[in-house]
């Protein structure tokens, strides 16, 4: 395959329609900007409450629940919802028969969740794990059938539906958390909170769409989607896996509270970049998918998005490392403590993943969905040897293999993407090169903040707050076109093409 030059061009390729495109990319973008702004006031405020009260073993118990959830709720749609938004021309018989696939494997996924739930309790030899499963079967079936709807609204744009189900969705899981801990029941607060979360999230979207199935399912409508589908969902079963394997086992080898520890490092880490795929990255395979033909149009649109990136993920990583000490006692308390140095050591990892957070858009929008299934299944068997080898030794040693582990699955999946749009590596090796250099200064900023919070400083909000203002006044120096475009809301690819000279 031919690579590329290295140099982008000098102005991005298209017309009207690429036009028409990204103003609509800006828009849904902008919509989920704003719901990720109001719906994580609620959730971080929630999650702080939560931690406070609760012991590093809820958390843990909550990770092994998420992922049995995201399991069936993989099961449950087989791939059809990401083969409604690719497929270039759908017709009214793939959206019913895509409908009915997923309300069956819907029901069969919390059929069998259901039976096999004190089977999974027993291997993961966690007490009340199995009751806590099954809280969530409904809700999953709930959230199961709209799967096809959220492909529709995402087809159309509709990122305000979208947004507004996120945001009920999260005022859910916060209210049934807090009410179930206040009941006096705190085992059960954040299972039930998992539980109103989905299906919240699930029944809104279903008022938004409108959409109601008209007629049977079509064998022939099914064998148009199934090609796809099952791309999608063979890759998707392998991200799933080699996303949460490493909870698995931490979970069985190590224990839940060193789970809990381990989840919570995560969390904070994948903060940003997970927010970052919310507003952006969602959005990427649809508008990629619409483009799909035209290599140069998406090698240009890629750059720049990884340009934008950038100047957001790897500040905040760097950041993270140095202030995590004093972040989490501050925020989370004094029992959280030993998740500050597998924060630490996870950082460089989670500062390549946030920078991968549109592959899986590529290779959508190439139709070529089964390179997931190669790169995470290279992904899923280095974890896999990684914690097996390292869990004796301890949760440090698991978080810097782990680290390893992310760092060389990211670079192997950019590499796709570089050959499939023939992009050349360096060139987007040259558009990470600002953020970078941001967070070089923002790192040393951070230092220079702690060694005057240390000097200045008795109370630990007041030493995260110096700790934290340097390299927060630096950014917003630094990056202050970034800034102010993501303040506007305003068309977030653009602004960065822009301000990288694309």
């Amino acid at each position: 395959m031919k690579r590329g030059s290295g140099h982008a061009p000098a102005a991005a390729p298209g017309g009207a329609d690429d036009r028409r495109l990204w103003r609509a990319f800006a828009r849904s973008v902008l919509f989920n900007l704003q719901a990720e702004l109001v719906a994580n006031l609620i959730r971080v405020g929630g999650v702080i409450f939560l931690a406070r009260a609760l012991e590093p073993r809820d958390f843990g118990l909550l990770r092994i629940l998420i992922v049995t959830s995201s399991i069936a709720a993989l099961l449950a749609t087989g791939g059809f919802p990401e083969a409604v938004i690719q497929r270039k021309e759908l017709l009214g018989e793939h959206q019913t028969t895509a409908w009915w696939v997923t309300a069956v494997c819907a029901a069969a996924a919390a059929a069998i969740l259901f039976v096999f739930a004190p089977l999974l309790e027993r291997l993961m030899a966690m007490v009340n794990l199995g009751v806590m499963i099954r809280l969530v079967c409904v809700p999953i079936f709930i959230e199961g059938t709209s799967a096809v709807l959220n492909a529709l609204l995402q087809r159309a744009l509709r990122y305000d539906a979208l947004a507004a189900a996120d945001i009920i969705a999260e005022g859910g899981f916060v209210a049934a958390a807090v009410a179930l801990l206040y009941s006096g029941y705190p085992r059960l607060s954040l299972p039930c909170g998992l539980a109103a979360r989905a299906t919240l999230r699930g029944v809104t979207i279903w008022i938004a769409s409108g959409f109601v199935p008209r007629g049977a399912p079509r064998l022939r409508a099914a064998g148009d989607l199934w090609p796809f589908a099952a791309g999608v969902l063979g890759g998707q079963t392998l991200v799933i896996l080699s996303q949460n394997a490493d909870y698995v086992m931490v979970g069985r080898l190590l224990g839940s509270r060193a789970l809990g520890y381990y989840s919570m490092a995560w969390d904070l880490l994948r903060f940003v970049p997970e927010r970052l795929y919310r507003v952006v990255g969602r959005v990427t395979v649809p508008a990629f998918s619409a483009i799909q033909e035209q290599r140069a149009l998406l090698a240009h649109h890629y750059r720049a998005l990884i340009s934008m990136v950038s100047r957001l993920v790897l500040p905040a990583m760097a950041l993270l490392a140095i202030a995590a000490p004093k972040l989490i006692a501050a925020i989370y308390g004094a029992k959280w403590m030993p998740a500050a140095l597998p924060l630490r050591l996870l950082t460089v990892g989670l500062a390549l993943i946030g920078l991968r957070l549109a592959i899986g858009s590529i290779y959508y929008a190439r139709g070529l969905p089964a390179l997931d299934i190669l790169l995470h299944g290279l992904r899923l068997v280095a974890i896999v040897s990684a914690v097996t080898l390292l869990a004796p030794l301890g949760l440090a040693a698991v978080c810097a293999g782990m680290s390893a582990v992310e760092s060389l699955v990211s670079l192997a999946g950019q590499w796709m993407v570089c050959r499939l749009i023939e992009l050349s590596p360096l060139s987007l090796l040259v558009a990470a090169l600002p953020g970078m250099r941001t967070a070089a200064v923002c790192a040393l900023a951070a230092l220079a903040g702690t060694m005057l919070g240390s000097w200045l400083a008795s109370g630990q909000w007041l030493a995260l707050a110096l700790t934290l203002a340097p390299p927060a006044a630096v950014y917003c120096w630094q990056e202050r076109s970034t800034a102010r475009s993501l303040l506007r809301g305003g068309d977030l690819i653009s602004g960065a093409a822009q301000a990288f000279g694309g």
